[in-house]
């Protein structure tokens, strides 16, 4: 490509450029219009030859403007070469001031890391600052929980050599609040120590308070006031201490009513006197109320400790009783086995009424119980709504109840029902004598025997008449009366085998195999082999127009069952019946369940 020569160069002047200089110069000099027309220009200044004589005057014009013109453009020259100088140096002065400014933009980057670092330092500082700061608060904290707790402790030995069981009482539940705080720290041996130690000091103080309650139990109520105190040491050690408390006051309560009415001792009280067991309890807790009520914390459940251990030994002690009329030591009349039986009910229904309206039950209870309807919680508190009020000086120290109600309703009558035997026997006799004496009295066996032997032939289905008077006959075997009815029956079931053996009805094996039911009982199975009634079973069986080979299935399980009763085995004529059938039998099934009879006879 050719460069461009500057000598050679054209400028070209828009119109646009040239109205703007014009503007801005103000000149109206036709030479300087970029469609400058040089014929009509020299045509204005020479309109004819005469004026041609102002023509050295105008070329003379002309030069000196081009002589300004020139040194006019000499000048500009010079300026702009001094200008691209001054702008070179600007320039060069500009690319410097920018490289500073690079180079502090830079500098402040590296300065913003730089403080970004120091800033994060900073902070962790400040972080590892505040943790130490709440180190040294927690281990002021917890140094000054430690002069309080071995502070407490050594008070609390002072209290318990001195017996002050208030102050002890204090010094404890103080103790148990700090020591929930050491709970994680219990592995450091100096903690470990306290614990220890405070646990020794209340070991001690609870064999102090246990035996100054048995050597002095006996002064209420007037000591309550030392013992109450004792008691809020007790609740303060914990529910091991109130447990051991009230087990030994149960026992030193109950050990005189173990003792009086001990079935094995002589002269011991009858069972039909057991409503005195619960005479006894009764009159034990109007004692409580009256005596220790104001020492003991509702909130412990004593009475209901005292209940739930009465009710243990009386089911224990009758259960013997009941034990001994088994075996027949004793001999107790089903009269009065009743009538303590529902003795014994009412005294749990009053028991559990009176336990329950004790029971103080909070919101809590309401929302999750588990042993009783709210709505007859209600009720029963309602019925007891009148309690006896503490007085100010002996409130309970809890406010929620440290035991659980017992079940009440069959702890002590649930130990009759093993031996019940007798009176079930005595009402099902009373039953089975109403309905023979009634079934005498109406003539109702005459009318079934004679119905059986002589059906009238006009009936719809006289056979189906035979069959339920036949079903009813042996219904009654089942009674005590075996022996008189079978003399009337034993003509009936003759006359019912030759009917029967000329139908294939599913009545006939409904009563066969009621019948083979009924020969399990001794009585009535020798009645049956006394009058022939076992040898003519096999005779049925082996009748194919009596009974379909499914049927005689069941007769002949039936009839392996009767066969369990020695008694009934002893008719020779069973035994050459069931070997006919085993031989002569056309039905295949029935041979061979007549052979394994046999093969059962012979190993009896």
């Amino acid at each position: 490509m050719e460069p461009l020569n500057p000598q050679n160069a054209q400028i070209e002047i828009t119109p646009e450029f040239y109205q703007l200089l014009k503007q801005y110069t103000g000149s109206n000099d036709p030479l300087e219009d970029p469609n400058f027309d040089v014929a009509a220009y020299l045509n204005e200044k020479f309109p004819d030859f005469k004026s041609l004589d102002n023509i050295n005057s105008l070329i003379e014009k002309f030069e000196k403007e081009i002589g300004e013109l020139d040194e006019e453009i000499d000048g500009l020259m010079c300026e702009r070469a001094t200008y691209n100088d001054e702008l070179k140096n600007y320039m060069q002065e500009l690319n410097n001031d920018v490289g500073k400014i690079i180079q502090l933009i830079s500098n402040i980057k590296q300065n913003t890391d730089t403080n970004e670092t120091t800033v994060k330092l900073i902070c962790n500082d400040i972080k590892n600052l505040d943790n130490a700061r709440n180190n040294i608060t927690v281990t002021i904290s917890s140094l000054t929980k430690l002069i309080m707790l071995i502070t407490g402790i050594e008070k609390l030995e002072t209290f318990v050599k001195e017996k002050q069981y208030k102050e002890a009482a204090n010094a404890i539940a103080a103790s148990n609040d700090i020591m929930e705080y050491f709970k994680e720290y219990r592995h450091v041996t100096q903690v470990n120590s306290l614990y220890q130690k405070k646990d020794a000091l209340c070991n001690s103080l609870l064999n102090t308070i246990c035996d100054e309650l048995k050597n002095d139990i006996g002064l209420l109520p007037a000591n309550s006031d030392r013992l109450y105190d004792a008691c809020l040491a007790i609740n303060a050690i914990g529910d091991r201490a109130i447990g051991e408390i009230k087990t030994w006051f149960t026992q030193y309560k109950l050990a005189p009513y173990e003792q009086k009415f001990d079935p094995k001792i002589e002269n011991a009280i009858e069972f039909k006197d057991t409503e005195q067991r619960f005479d006894w309890i009764k009159k034990a807790l109007k004692e409580y109320d009256k005596i220790y009520d104001e020492v003991f914390p509702p909130s412990w459940g004593f009475k209901s400790q005292l209940c739930q251990e009465f009710c243990r030994i009386t089911k224990l002690q009758l259960n013997e009783i009941l034990m001994m009329n088994v075996e027949g030591v004793k001999n107790i009349e089903v009269e009065i086995l009743v009538k303590v039986l529902n003795t014994t009910i009412s005294f749990e229904k009053s028991l559990n009424e009176y336990l329950i309206s004790e029971y103080p039950i909070n919101e809590a209870d309401k929302k999750n119980n588990n042993f009783l309807d709210m709505n007859v919680i209600e009720e029963i508190q309602s019925k007891y709504a009148e309690k006896k009020i503490r007085p100010p000086n002996r409130k309970d120290p809890n406010t929620k109840p440290r035991y659980r109600l017992f079940r009440v309703i069959g702890i002590i009558s649930e130990s009759f029902e093993p031996y019940m035997n007798s009176y079930v026997t005595n009402e099902e006799k009373k039953i089975k004598d109403i309905i023979i004496n009634a079934m005498l009295e109406s003539g109702l066996v005459e009318k079934l025997v004679n119905m059986l032997i002589s059906c009238p032939t006009s009936l719809p289905d006289p056979d189906k008449v035979n069959m339920n008077s036949a079903l009813c006959l042996l219904n009654m075997l089942q009674f005590d009366v075996v022996q008189d009815l079978m003399s009337m029956i034993k003509d009936s079931y003759s006359a019912l085998f030759s009917v029967l053996r000329m139908k294939n009805d599913e009545l006939l094996v409904q009563f066969l195999v009621s019948l083979m039911t009924l020969l399990v009982q001794p009585t009535i199975a020798d009645v049956c082999v006394a009058n022939g009634f076992l040898v003519e079973l096999p005779t049925l069986i082996i009748h194919q127009n009596v009974v379909v080979q499914s049927n005689a299935q069941k007769i002949i399980v039936s009839l392996l069952k009767s066969l369990t009763n020695k008694t009934a085995l002893r008719n020779q004529t069973l035994l050459s019946s069931l070997q006919r059938i085993s031989g002569t039998s056309p039905a295949e099934a029935v041979r061979s369940t007549a052979i394994r009879l046999l093969a059962i006879l012979n190993s009896l």
